[in-house]
C-alpha cells in the first residue's frame, strides 16, 4: 500500500483514501471512499462491490455492482460499458450510454421510476446488494485467479454456486518423456530435441513441453531448463507473497505492546515492529 490512508484489509493499492475490503487499485488520479472493489482503480470514488472499475482518463463515481466499467457514473450491475456512460442499469456493452436500463433508452424521468420498481422488487429477491450470481461466470472457480487466493475444494465451490471445471489437458504427444530430474543442468547440454520431447514435472508428474522460443530464451541468458509444470511454476511464485489475509500482531519490541494487523503470521520467523519502532530500527 503506498501514498494512502485510512485503508482497511486492503491490499496491492496506492492513492487511496477511506478505503475497505479492495485490492489492486492503482495510482494515476485519487480512489477515495470504496469498498469491496477488486482492480484497477486510477480514479474511482463512491464505488462499491465491483471488480476492474475505473478512470484513465476520467474518473469512475457511484459505480455499483459493476464489472468491466470505465470511466463511468452513476451504473448499477453494469458488464463492460465504457466511454463516459452514465446513469444506467443493468446495461451491457455500453459508449457514451445514459439513461438506459437492460440497454433500452428512456427519458431521465421515466429511468427514475423504472429504476425504482426494479429496485424495489430487488430488494423482496434478496437480489439488491448483492454482485452478479456466480452462475453467470463462464468459468469454473479453479480455472481462475480467484482460487490462487480463495483456495476452495470443488465440494465447497458448488455448495456457493460456483462453477467447477474437471477438464484436463491431454496428453502431448511427443517422441518421448523425460523425467525432469535427468535434465542436464547446463543448458548448453541440451539438445535441439528436447522441442520433440515432454519433461514431466517434478513435482505434478505432469508432462510438459518446451517451444523454440523458450529454448532461445534459455540459451541467450545461459539458465537452465524448467522443471516444473507453467501452472505449478505460477503457483510457486504466488507462494513468495503472503497471503491477503491479516492476523492480530503485537510488536517484536519487547519495550512496546502496541497491537496491530498484518499479514505476516504469527507461525512466521520474521520480526514485526510497529510502524514508530519500525522507522526507529531503520533510520
Amino acid at each position: 500500500i503506498s501514498n494512502s490512508k485510512n485503508c482497511y484489509h486492503c491490499f496491492s493499492c496506492a492513492e487511496c483514501e477511506d478505503c475497505r475490503y479492495c485490492d489492486g487499485l492503482l495510482s494515476g488520479g485519487p480512489n477515495q471512499d470504496c469498498m469491496d472493489i477488486s482492480n484497477f482503480g486510477i480514479g474511482v470514488q463512491h464505488c462499491y462491490e465491483s471488480q476492474c472499475v475505473g478512470g484513465n482518463p476520467g474518473m469512475t463515481f457511484n459505480a455499483l455492482f459493476c464489472n468491466l466499467c470505465w470511466p463511468c457514473d452513476n451504473l448499477f450491475y453494469c458488464h463492460f460499458c465504457v466511454n463516459s456512460t452514465s446513469d444506467c442499469f443493468g446495461c451491457i456493452g455500453l459508449k457514451h450510454g445514459k439513461y438506459c436500463i437492460l440497454n433500452k433508452q428512456y427519458t431521465k424521468l421515466e429511468y427514475e421510476k423504472l429504476m425504482a420498481k426494479i429496485i424495489e422488487h430487488m430488494q423482496k429477491t434478496d437480489e439488491w446488494g448483492q454482485f452478479f450470481n456466480p452462475i453467470l461466470s463462464p468459468f469454473g472457480h479453479n480455472e481462475t485467479v480467484a482460487q490462487e487466493y480463495f483456495p476452495f475444494t470443488k465440494e465447497k465451490a458448488v455448495s456457493k454456486d460456483f462453477k467447477w471445471s474437471d477438464y484436463e489437458s491431454p496428453l502431448p504427444e511427443v517422441a518421448k518423456i523425460i523425467a525432469a530430474n535427468k535434465l542436464p543442468n547446463s543448458i548448453i547440454q541440451v539438445p535441439n530435441e528436447i522441442l520433440d520431447w515432454a519433461i514431466q514435472c517434478e513435482l505434478t508428474k505432469k508432462p510438459f513441453r518446451i517451444i523454440k522460443q523458450e529454448l532461445d530464451f534459455y540459451r541467450k541468458y545461459d539458465l537452465p531448463l524448467p522443471k516444473r509444470y507453467p501452472e505449478q511454476r505460477h503457483l510457486d511464485r504466488m507462494a513468495l507473497r503472503n497471503p491477503r489475509k491479516l492476523w492480530h500482531r503485537v510488536c517484536d519490541n519487547n519495550d512496546c505492546k502496541i497491537e496491530f494487523e498484518s499479514s505476516y503470521s504469527h507461525d512466521r520467523p520474521e520480526k514485526v515492529y510497529c510502524e514508530e519502532c519500525y522507522k526507529k530500527e531503520i533510520y
